[in-house]
């Protein structure tokens, strides 16, 4: 990966000037002698991530499986099938549109589903019909922390993707695994890898993660996600199903900023997606995305809206696992 580490190789040069505006180049090769703790800057806390993200408000699939449709429609191959029948709402197909994954490995993260094996192998059919070369499935925890599958998001994933379900399922199942790190790194390090997903696999990228609730229980409800976002994130904000039009989904966005004040808040309707690169967020489907900030009216932003500046809102957390190796490389530790 030609990008891979830029920031870091970035902020060890800044220390190594910082070293050699002290005339310490004789010292060099004994890096512990001249650097310490007080004229090393930390590594950043947070970072805008490389990777590209694109989150989805649910309801993008169909409530039968692929197999299922096939034969419902007396089909002998999934390849029969018309892509409305496995992409209703067509937004699988805008994700491959802007994700270049044709031939490459897509890797499909399921814990979140009430039938993770049947939602992999579900997603690894459409994925196919997209045309990825290769659809890896991690349901589980201890698939999670396989090496092999964490060396492919690694190094070879062209995406991943976290599917709709329970996003507590989700973060319990996959926070602080093999599979967890390597996303994270992908996500700091490589502007050619892009992390999706739709529902509660959009949920559980946040950092803190709404988990359920209604605007006055929202904030005891939230739990720790996996932190590939400091933005706090919704979904179904449109939805039409008695729990969702109880749960008020707007206010407990906007009560979950008041609390997290610090942070943007984003709600997307069914049907609905963002993109988010470098700082810069855009809307796809026909629903709205609701951008939530303590104090102020929510912003309601469409596919037609021009792109939104989030800036540094959109950074993520830098986890200390991977910021403190470079500080004791730079070091000399």
């Amino acid at each position: 990966m030609e990008e891979n580490a830029s920031n870091r190789r970035d902020w060890l040069k800044h220390v190594g000037a910082g070293v050699l505006a002290r005339g310490a180049l004789s010292r060099l090769c004994h890096a512990e002698d001249v650097i310490s703790e007080k004229n090393i800057p930390e590594p950043p806390a947070f970072q805008l991530p490389r990777a590209r993200l694109v989150l989805f408000g649910g309801g993008i699939g169909n409530n039968k499986s692929i197999k299922e449709r096939v034969q419902a429609l007396g089909l002998t191959d999934a390849k029969q099938l018309p892509a409305e029948e496995y992409d209703p709402a067509g937004m699988y197909h805008e994700l491959a549109k802007n994700v270049d994954f044709k031939d490459k490995t897509v890797v499909c993260f399921t814990a979140s589903s009430d039938e993770p094996d049947a939602s992999a192998e579900n997603l690894k059919t459409l994925f196919t019909l997209l045309g990825a070369g290769n659809v890896i499935t991690i349901s589980n925890q201890e698939q999670a922390n396989r090496h092999d599958y964490a060396r492919i998001l690694e190094n070879r994933a062209a995406l991943a993707f976290f599917c709709g379900g329970d996003q507590d399922r989700a973060s319990a199942a996959y926070k602080d695994t093999l599979a967890h790190k390597a996303l994270v790194k992908r996500a700091l390090e490589d502007a050619s890898f892009t992390i999706a997903g739709t529902s509660a696999g959009a949920a559980v990228m946040s950092a803190h993660m709404i988990n359920g609730g209604d605007p006055e229980k929202v904030v005891d409800k939230m739990k720790s996600g996996l932190g590939l976002l400091h933005l706090i994130i919704d979904t179904h904000i449109n939805g039409d199903e008695p729990d969702r039009i109880l749960e008020k989904r707007p206010e407990r966005l906007q009560a979950a900023v008041t609390k997290h004040s610090d942070r943007i808040g984003i709600g997307l309707d069914v049907a609905t997606g963002i993109i988010l690169t470098n700082g810069m967020l855009s809307v796809i489907g026909d629903g709205n995305a609701y951008i939530a900030q303590v104090g102020q009216p929510q912003k309601l932003l469409t596919q037609h809206s021009p792109e939104y500046h989030l800036g540094d809102h959109a950074a993520m957390p830098v986890p200390h696992w991977y910021r403190e190796p470079e500080l004791a490389r730079a070091q000399g530790r």
